[in-house]
């Protein structure tokens, strides 16, 4: 991987790109107001328990899968790979959350980095053929880039590590060196997952956070929210 592309997966990952993640607790914001997590302990702990049992073996093979079928213009496997991912996400301001930062994502990216496989891709968006989840218009941007496969998971994982640890810095909250140290202790766990994912096939794909989902379910209904999920 170049400079070019190495700068360009920088840009994509940074918080400062407007793909919306920063809006998403994924349930954590729940959690907090219940008093279930109240601290770095209980927050590292449910920060894992989300990588580990759903993002790992869902979005990132994903990510994995579908850089595969478009590093061969597999345009179907890709669509394949767009309904799994949605019929995984059982959260509705997940699922709704996760379209709506695929299509933010994929509006720039048609103004940035436009290819024809890309617009093959937006065309089924607007004939309603598929949803446009987040990971997957992730993967179409990494491919248009030049970004390895590795470093596009493990650049996902952590800004999700960087994303989620900024919730619990305005929920908990955490400080900010607190924040700096569960990012540091996570490096060596995500290293070990993306190798662990390049490994990976299609059986594979599975999430299991029952707790994480129901606090999803319940964000909805709490009295005050700062996040969308």
């Amino acid at each position: 991987m170049n400079d070019g592309a190495l700068l360009s997966l920088f840009q994509l990952t940074d918080t400062l790109f407007p793909s919306g993640l920063y809006a998403y607790s994924f349930g954590l914001e729940t959690y907090v107001s219940k008093g279930t997590i109240s601290n770095s302990t209980g927050f590292n702990i449910f920060l894992k328990n989300l990588i580990a049992g759903s993002i790992k073996h869902c979005d990132a093979l994903i990510l994995k899968l579908c850089m595969e079928a478009i590093n061969k213009s597999d345009l179907e496997a890709v669509i394949y790979y767009d309904k799994i991912i949605h019929s995984m996400k059982v959260v509705r301001e997940f699922r709704e959350g996760d379209i709506q930062m695929g299509r933010q994502l994929l509006k720039i990216m048609r103004q940035l980095y436009s290819s024809e496989f890309t617009n093959r891709y937006s065309q089924k968006i607007e004939n309603n053929t598929i949803y446009g989840h987040h990971i997957v218009v992730y993967a179409l941007a990494c491919n248009v880039l030049g970004i390895d496969i590795y470093s596009a998971i493990l650049a996902y994982l952590y800004n999700i590590v960087s994303g989620i640890v900024g919730a619990g810095l305005r929920l908990i909250p955490l400080g900010q060196t607190e924040g700096q140290k569960t990012i540091d202790t996570f490096k060596g766990f995500l290293s070990t997952s993306v190798s662990e994912i390049m490994n990976y096939g299609e059986q594979d794909i599975y999430t299991f956070t029952p707790g994480i989902e129901i606090m999803g379910m319940k964000h909805e209904t709490l009295y005050t929210r700062l996040f969308r999920s």
